[in-house]
Formats: structure tokens, sequence, C-alpha cells
């Protein structure tokens, strides 16, 4: 009973060396593509992304608010259903798009520069 616990002991150990080695390989690969791809990214870049970011957001906020205005309690018409829906899908994006960014800073896989 003992020689079991102690092989899967042992065998724990082995899964989590594999795993830890894993991992630095992976972000050695994720370091290496992102810096290929998009070179140093600068502080004031990486603000201007999220600048971006509220930009966006505020102008679909805006075409939200646009719906209330109208005084009316109907559904929105397809046209403006049409526009809020790309104003909301631009949105995503752009925050899914800036959080991969910040992920990317915050794992190492990416240095900001300045």
């Amino acid at each position: 009973m003992a020689d079991m616990h102690m092989r899967d002991a042992d065998q724990e150990l082995i899964v989590q060396r594999f795993f830890k080695e894993f991992e630095k390989r992976i972000e050695s690969i994720n370091r290496a593509s992102i810096e290929t791809s998009i070179g140093p990214v600068s502080q004031q870049a990486f603000m201007d992304v999220a600048g971006s970011v509220a930009n966006i957001r505020a102008l679909y906020i805006k075409e939200v608010m646009k719906i209330s205005t109208k005084g009316d309690s109907e559904v929105p018409d397809a046209e403006t259903l049409r526009r809020l829906r790309n104003f909301r899908q631009a949105y995503e994006e752009v925050v899914n798009g800036f959080e991969a960014l910040s992920q990317a800073v915050k794992r190492g896989h990416l240095d900001l520069v300045d």
C-alpha cells in the first residue's frame, strides 16, 4: 500500500514538472509570436487603444440613447436595430481586443516600452 502511495506521489511530481515546463514553453512561444507580429508597444500606444475603446463605448451608448429620445414605446425599426447591433459588435470586438492586449502585457508576452 505504501508503495502505491509512493508511485502516486512520484507520478504527481512528474505531472507537475511537466506542466510547469509546458507553461514556460507556451509563454516563450506566445512572447515570440506576439513580439514578431507587432513589435514593441509603447505605453502611449497602449493608452491610445484604451482611449479608442472608450470612444467606441461612448458611440454605442449614444446610439442606445437615441432609442429613448424617439418618445415612443414601440420596438425600434429594423434600420435602428441594425445600426445598434453594428455599434454593439464594434464595441464588443474592441473590448475583447483590449483585454487580449492587457492580458499579453500582464502575462509577460509583451513589454510596454517608454
